[in-house]
C-alpha cells in the first residue's frame, strides 16, 4: 500500500470513529484534479468515490449514519490491519467485520461491511 492510500484510509477511518467531521474529512483529502497525474488508480478511484459519498451526504441523499456507514467499507481493512497487525487481503471487496474503541476513548463502535 502506498504512503498516499495509507494517509486516505486513515483519514476515512478518523471520519468513520468520529474523530474528525465531514468538513474536515472533505477539506483534507487529495483534490480529484491533483490525482489525475500520476496517481494510481485505486488511490484514485478510492478518493473519487468518497468524495461522491460526501456529496450526497451534503444534498441529503445519504443520512451521516449511512455515509459513515458506506465509507467504512473503504477503511475497515486499513483499521483491521492496524489493529491486528496482520497482511492486507487479497480481495478488494470488505470484510465483515465490527471494530471497537478502547476504554475511554470518544471513539464509538463502528461496523463495516
Amino acid at each position: 500500500m502506498s504512503q498516499l492510500e495509507s494517509s486516505v484510509r486513515d483519514l476515512i477511518s478518523r471520519y468513520v470513529a468520529a474523530s474528525i467531521t465531514v468538513d474536515e474529512l472533505s477539506h483534507r483529502l487529495p483534490d480529484g484534479w491533483d490525482l489525475d497525474e500520476g496517481a494510481e488508480p485505486d488511490v484514485k478511484q478510492l478518493v473519487l468515490r468518497t468524495i461522491g459519498h460526501i456529496a450526497d451526504y451534503q444534498r441529503d441523499v445519504l443520512s451521516e449514519d449511512e455515509l459513515r456507514r458506506v465509507l467504512g467499507r473503504d477503511a475497515s481493512w486499513h483499521v483491521a490491519r492496524a489493529f491486528e497487525g496482520g497482511s492486507l487481503p487479497q480481495q478488494t471487496s470488505p470484510v465483515e467485520t465490527r471494530v471497537r474503541a478502547g476504554a475511554r476513548t470518544p471513539h464509538r463502535e463502528v461496523h463495516a461491511s
